[in-house]
């Protein structure tokens, strides 16, 4: 999407008629810049949003007539230092939400993981399996990632997964 058609869209906003979504004000970001530092292989479907914040449906046992939730990865380009948990703040140089998906994704799951950088920060939204089947995965293939999630869904993440 160019930046003329975003501007066009949001310039020709009208009340009640179609609505603009986020990606029409995300394409007025600056086209020179680079894509997400970490890489995936080409057979792992994704997109990338403003450069660092990519989407990846991940097949997953969610709700009827859907398929796949939503795995989302920030990797932004500065570097952030060490990765922290204070109770209060946590910092890290890789965010990822909601890491649920099938068995048969788990190894698609450890890929992405494993190209992201080591301190890497996950948040759980809920205890749903569709948003926390991979929590296993991301424990072994990166032990030192910090799981921020309610303290509701922490106990049940920790009866099913032992995080």
């Amino acid at each position: 999407m160019s930046i003329h058609t975003c501007r066009e869209w949001l310039v020709n906003v009208k009340p009640g008629g179609v609505r603009v979504g986020l990606l029409a004000v995300i394409g007025l970001i600056n086209e020179s810049t680079e894509p997400t530092k970490f890489q995936l292989t080409s057979t792992i479907r994704f997109q990338e949003y403003p450069p660092g914040v990519v989407v990846i449906p991940m097949r997953s046992k969610t709700a009827k007539p859907f398929h796949t939730t939503n795995l989302v990865v920030c990797a932004p380009e500065n570097d952030s230092g060490e990765c922290k948990d204070s109770s209060f703040v946590a910092s890290g140089d890789a965010l990822i939400v909601d890491p649920g998906c099938r068995s048969e994704s788990l190894e698609e799951l450890r890929e992405i993981v494993a190209a992201l950088p080591r301190r890497l920060i996950v948040f759980a939204s809920h205890h749903h399996r569709d948003h926390i089947n991979g929590l296993s995965v991301i424990q072994k293939t990166n032990p030192d990632s910090i799981l921020l999630a309610h303290k509701s869904t922490m106990s049940r993440i920790h009866k099913v997964d032992g995080y």
